[in-house]
């Protein structure tokens, strides 16, 4: 979960991506994990790598 509602999904032999956590995703959602180090900082440099990308598609 990256906040504002998003989640990043990793699917398999594809590239991650945000999306809505909707309803679909909250009945699937099992659990959520993290490595003991995380800290939400660290989705700084992700979101920033998103969003400039997402200008160019």
């Amino acid at each position: 979960y990256c906040g504002d509602g998003e989640l990043l999904h990793h699917i398999p032999e594809q590239l991650s991506k945000r999306e809505r956590y909707t309803d679909k995703w909250q009945r699937r959602t099992h659990s959520l994990w993290r490595h003991r180090a995380w800290r939400a900082s660290a989705f700084t440099g992700i979101c920033n790598d998103l969003a400039a990308a997402s200008t160019f598609v």
